[in-house]
């Protein structure tokens, strides 16, 4: 494409306006011309590797620990003498997943055109570029301030494990996300930086290791949830933890190559020997369809399995799309091997903004909850600050720091084994919805009696296909507050579907739960009912 123009314009604002729209016609045809594309390639021809050159100890430590290879196929780089022929070929050779086998590049179809008639050349897709989605409404405390600013450690009963040195000490985590402004002056992280637990830095965007430059508090506000301390009070459960601290995206707008990002700091964490990867943040809800939601069709969530398998255990937030029309999980918290986190609201049950199963397939996803609306330290106007904010993307490091507990209490855990271990533990097991899965992580389960037998609370009445539930007089509904006084119900079908669940506030002795009339004739159904720690269920 040649283009040219002759301006003969004598106002200079007008010849500004002029070349401005000039450049945007150009900038429109030149992305119209290349796009960002990942290259699959068939093998891995002349790839050399030296585990020990390449990872960092404690990575080797997880792998041996697990029984994973040093030498596994995965971890050997992309061949060389591939990207070479990509290099002669493409505009751009950007990141190289090893995991993937792929290269992310920037090409035009005449360009990938030629590349898919390579041999060597397995297959060539378009790059998800796409609104990165870290929401958070946030805003200064002041000395009215009303959020309970325990109550984020407290229903996770964290101080259990403080009262048993269990502190997440020994445990390496990796925060993927947005931006750490103030990390490096904040004081809440004053133990944090005294004791060197920052331990790699890396920004995805710009490519180098300067992280606090960027003017977004996202990712501080996240660290804040694992590993805050304000006035002496933990903000989170895992204050001893070592931190990875990396930059794969912006805060806001649309995403140029954000998969390429995202896949590169996944890799990272696993090659300086992350034992948790946190990501709060992830492609919005335009960025795939709701049937994509499969935890096999976006990129990011196959890489994630792989985490998995290196012994990696991923928390990942649900999304903050509870109000829009496609509420469905976010990439990779739809994936099988990732822990998905919702939010749960100061009414005790899940917050109207946080996002909800089902995948596509009916998978038991998400798997747990944690409080969404936390008191976090934020960064406003180069100064130290705190602030009142809520969203999943602090919901997940809460529970990110109870899992660095949980692989400190029992050192020999694996990610998967984690993740069974936060199901059980948590309040509402084995009750289970898809707004609160199972619950919030209670560390009370690792150190009480668990000898001691929960009385029932309720009991079914049934009548004409109808079922109602009521309450026994041991559970007097009137003498607790509301937060506590909550009854979950979930409705499971032939196939193991939840068809049905709702929250009920119990400001009575009874309730109806299920009317016949609105269920399938001649179909079978079974009832689970949580109250008040006691767990039953009947079938219709």
């Amino acid at each position: 494409m040649e283009l040219i123009f002759r301006i003969f314009v004598r106002d200079p604002m007008r010849s500004k306006i002029l070349l401005l729209l000039i450049s945007a016609v150009l900038c429109q045809e030149l992305s119209a011309q290349c796009q960002a594309w990942w290259v699959f390639l068939t093998d891995k021809k002349g790839s050399q590797f030296d585990p020990a050159s390449y990872f960092d100890p404690a990575a080797i430590e997880r792998r041996n620990k697990i029984g994973v290879s040093l030498y596994d196929s995965t971890d050997f780089p992309v061949s060389p003498v591939y990207l070479n022929e990509l290099s002669k070929v493409v505009d751009t050779v950007g990141y190289a997943s090893r995991w993937l086998n792929a290269v992310g590049v920037v090409a035009s179809e005449r360009q990938v055109q030629e590349l898919r008639g390579y041999s060597f050349v397995r297959a060539v897709i378009p790059q998800g570029g796409f609104g990165w989605q870290c929401t958070q409404v946030h805003s200064p405390l002041d000395a009215n301030g009303n959020l309970d600013t325990t109550r984020q450690v407290a229903i996770m009963q964290g101080q259990a494990f403080a009262q048993h040195g269990i502190n997440g000490r020994g445990i390496r985590i990796a925060i993927l996300d947005a931006g750490f402004w103030g990390t490096d002056s904040h004081v809440a992280f004053t133990e944090l930086r005294f004791n060197n637990q920052i331990k790699k830095t890396w920004n995805f965007v710009r490519n180098d290791s300067v992280i606090y430059n960027e003017k977004t508090d996202h990712g501080t506000m996240v660290l804040s949830c694992i590993a805050g301390i304000d006035n002496g009070s933990p903000m989170g459960l895992a204050p001893k933890a070592d931190f990875m601290l990396g930059i794969i995206s912006k805060e806001y707008g649309n995403q140029y190559r954000a998969e390429e990002r995202y896949i590169a700091g996944v890799e990272w964490a696993d090659r300086f020997g992350a034992n948790i990867i946190n990501i709060s943040g992830g492609p919005n809800e335009n960025a795939y369809f709701a049937e994509d939601m499969d935890g096999k069709t976006p990129l990011i969530s196959q890489t994630c399995k792989i985490a998995a398998r290196k012994g990696i255990l991923v928390v990942a937030a649900a999304g903050n799309n509870g109000n829009g029309s496609e509420r469905q999980l976010l990439p990779p918290a739809e994936t099988d091997s990732v822990l998905s986190v919702t939010a749960l609201g100061l009414s005790g049950y899940a917050a109207d903004y946080s996002a909800v199963g089902p995948p596509p397939d009916f998978r038991r996803k998400p798997d747990v909850c944690a409080a969404g609306d936390v008191f976090v330290a934020a960064h406003e106007k180069k100064a130290d600050a705190y602030a009142e904010a809520e969203g999943t993307s602090f919901s997940t490091p809460l529970v990110t720091g109870f899992a660095a507990c949980l692989m400190q209490l029992y050192p020999n855990i694996t990610a998967m084994g984690a993740i069974d271990t936060l199901h059980v533990c948590a309040h509402l097991y084995p009750y289970y919805d898809y707004s609160h899965g199972y619950g919030v992580p209670q560390a009370d389960y690792f150190f009480s009696d668990s000898a001691n037998t929960v009385k029932p609370s309720f009991t079914f009445v049934k009548s004409n296909g109808n079922c109602s539930v009521t309450v026994t007089p041991e559970a007097d509904t009137m003498s607790v507050d509301p937060e506590n006084n909550l009854l979950f119900w979930s409705l499971t079908d032939q196939q193991g579907r939840i068809v049905r669940y709702a929250v009920v506030e119990m400001d009575k002795p009874f309730a109806e739960i299920i009317d016949s009339s609105k269920l399938q004739p001649g179909s079978a159904y079974k009832l689970s009912v949580w109250y008040r720690n006691y767990y039953a269920e009947t079938d219709l």
